[in-house]
């Protein structure tokens, strides 16, 4: 005779029960390992916020949450935007404008419920931008059996297709690899194999169909970056900050000027800017001149060597809090 189970009813729970505000509960919820966790689980993503600051300043407005994804060999940036209530227009202005500002990679969209034109909206996203990029809209609501806490769940309603992508890539000229692409995806490789053949101390990122190359300096939103510029013809090293202390960082070493810049052993340019900040150093070089990629090599493992030991200390010894406006 086989016992019969009783088994519980699921019941909705009304999201304002455990988060009456949206920037005051939602959000910081979001933001929190557990939250973080849940979204990651969601969408097959290892995220890690970036500081213990729930919302970031993109210009003079702010960015709900912003975190980093370490499943991502670059850590890349994730823009997460979250509503308590049903998807709108507004919206879909404000995610465009951060993640812009931010140079995200990874932007998710968090609503209690997306009608069909902001989930085509979101589609839409996905198949007109490089896929580098991606573009998620989630929507979130509680649950609970009887008497149980409630608990959250996330239901993916637009994601990328990648397979269509690689379909597309294969099929229509206009989405392939431009040669330009090809060729600083070859030259990254090329001084990838130097720096590994040579065993040269110096640390480096992963090729990419791209114009830079980069590594996190340490703390959150510090990059040491190797750029490729076409127009003008140049290379640059530089140490670039963003989200969450882009001014913090720049002020606080731009009070050591002099030191750094006798230690590197010439002159960088200082660019802050509202989103991000750069010290950075150039050299009029073509990146697409093959015949000149040994020496480009060259200038760029030296100023990367010199870039790391003049400033990953200094930035690893900063506490943003002393220097914030």
């Amino acid at each position: 005779m086989t016992s019969r189970i009783e088994l519980g009813r699921l019941e909705r729970v009304p999201l304002r029960d455990a988060w009456p505000g949206e920037a005051t509960d939602f959000t910081p919820w979001v933001a929190s390992p557990e939250g973080l966790k849940l979204i990651g689980k969601a969408l097959n993503l290892e995220l890690q916020t970036l500081s213990s600051s729930s919302e970031v300043h993109v210009g003079s407005f702010r960015a709900d949450v912003v975190c980093v994804d370490t499943s991502d060999p670059d850590n890349s940036l994730v823009l997460i935007e979250n509503q308590l209530g049903p998807a709108d227009h507004a919206h879909i202005g404000q995610v465009l404008a951060y993640a812009a500002g931010l140079e995200a990679v990874t932007i998710i969209w968090i609503a209690s419920e997306f009608r069909d034109e902001h989930s085509v909206a979101i589609e839409w996203l996905n198949r007109i931008t490089h896929e580098r990029y991606r573009f998620f809209g989630l929507e979130i609501e509680l649950v609970k059996i009887g008497d149980s806490d409630p608990a959250a769940t996330f239901s993916v309603v637009a994601k990328p297709n990648n397979w269509s992508r690689g379909v597309r890539r294969r099929t229509d000229p206009d989405l392939a690899y431009s040669d330009l692409d090809r060729y600083h995806e070859d030259f990254w490789t090329a001084l990838c194999s130097h720096v590994i053949e040579r065993n040269i101390d110096v640390r480096v990122g992963n090729p990419r169909p791209q114009r830079w190359m980069g590594v996190p300096f340490g703390p959150q939103g510090a990059w040491l970056n190797a750029v490729r510029l076409v127009q003008p013809p140049s290379l640059r090293v530089e140490a670039h900050f963003r989200a969450p202390f882009p001014s913090e960082y720049f002020v606080a070493l731009h009070h050591e000027k002099a030191a750094i810049e006798k230690e590197l052993e010439f002159a960088v340019e200082w660019d802050p800017r509202p989103t991000t900040s750069r010290i950075f150093v150039t050299t009029s070089r073509d990146p697409q001149d093959v015949d000149d990629w040994p020496a480009q090599i060259e200038w760029f493992v030296d100023k990367l060597q010199r870039f790391d030991r003049a400033f990953r200390n200094r930035v690893n010894t900063i506490d943003p809090a002393d220097w914030s406006p």
